[in-house]
């Protein structure tokens, strides 16, 4: 274009010029081929690798859940049977609906091994002892199911420091304490998963909830970083996996809610957690979209302006009923007492 048609084009009239000026040198035609090429290859091999990856087998293996006598646990230990597992081990704080469970597991599937322990997860010597009991009597746990959580539901001011202290001691503390029993067997075969139920809200805060986001930011940081470790020792075939679901519709959760996101049955994220530990996935984020799009904005817009985006969602606590949090707490202040 000549000096006075350049003054009188339009901005895309000018941008059409300069790719076509750019376009007439031969390096850069060669620098777009060769980066478009790479992409599309490595799209496609990204999409090779899920298409064509080798399933984990979970027919026939043991398989390990806390927090297994209702909920989420109690939907996974039924997926899991389904799906063909040799052995569940359940373990819950609540006795009786541990027995009920099992008893109800073992009437739908009466060729299958199911044994529960009453095991208060936010004692480090319960665990331990639990731990070695199992180990001593199965040899090897192939996936560890770190499900067990609780959640305080109260202004940080207004909770009161011992709840604290046991929300941090579920949510985070024992997989430290789980891992540290159950890893050493994995790491000799070179062969085993682990698997934690952090949260969205380890993704995203949100207020009333400071105890149980921050020990769910925690619970994630402890999977990536536990994945990580096993990589740099050489241990590729223990897989980790880290959930992070939205509201599913517990007792624990009743009145819990997040605007414009239903929440979710146990039964379909049990569904979505047995599907990413035989693809050998890392993280499950349920559900997809909302989150992942929230994600992307976290990480590029001012901390402002996110919080302004999350505003609908500051009041998910305003109808939460915690009856069942109170009754798991009660039984765990009991047993400190002992």
């Amino acid at each position: 274009m000549t000096q006075v048609a350049l003054a009188n084009a339009s901005l895309m009239q000018l941008l059409f010029a300069m790719r076509r000026k750019l376009w007439a040198r031969v390096m850069f035609r060669l620098v777009v081929k060769f980066f478009g090429s790479a992409g599309l290859s490595a799209g496609l091999a990204i999409l090779a690798s899920y298409v064509f990856a080798k399933k984990k087998e979970v027919r026939g293996k043991t398989v390990l859940i806390t927090g297994g006598a209702a909920g989420l646990g109690k939907a996974m230990a039924a997926e899991f049977a389904r799906r063909g597992a040799q052995r569940l081990i359940l373990w819950d704080i609540a006795a009786d609906a541990l027995a009920s469970t099992q008893k109800e597991l073992q009437a739908a599937n009466p060729h299958m091994q199911i044994e529960v322990a009453t095991v208060d997860i936010s004692k480090r010597e319960t665990i331990y002892n639990a731990a070695d009991a199992l180990l001593s009597k199965v040899g090897f746990v192939d996936i560890v199911i770190n499900n067990a959580g609780i959640l305080g539901g109260k202004p940080i001011l207004e909770q009161e420091d011992r709840r604290i202290q046991m929300v941090f001691d579920v949510n985070a503390m024992s997989l430290f304490w789980m891992t540290k029993k159950f890893l050493p067997p994995m790491m000799e075969r070179n062969d085993g998963h682990i698997v934690v139920v952090s949260s969205l809200a380890g993704i995203f805060a949100s207020p009333l909830m400071v105890d149980y986001s921050a020990s769910k930011f925690a619970a994630k940081g402890f999977t990536d970083a536990l994945r990580m470790e096993l990589a740099k020792l050489g241990k590729p075939g223990i897989k980790t996996l880290c959930i992070c679901p939205a509201a599913i519709k517990t007792d624990l959760f009743k009145g819990f809610s997040l605007p414009g996101m239903s929440a979710m049955t146990p039964e379909y994220v049990a569904n979505q957690v047995a599907d990413n530990v035989q693809s050998k996935s890392e993280l499950l984020i349920t559900p997809f979209l909302a989150p992942k799009m929230g994600m992307i904005t976290g990480a590029i817009f001012p901390v402002w302006l996110v919080d302004l985006l999350n505003k609908p969602a500051s009041n998910v606590m305003a109808k939460f009923d915690g009856t069942k949090a109170n009754e798991v707490f009660a039984k765990m202040e009991a047993n400190r007492t002992k």
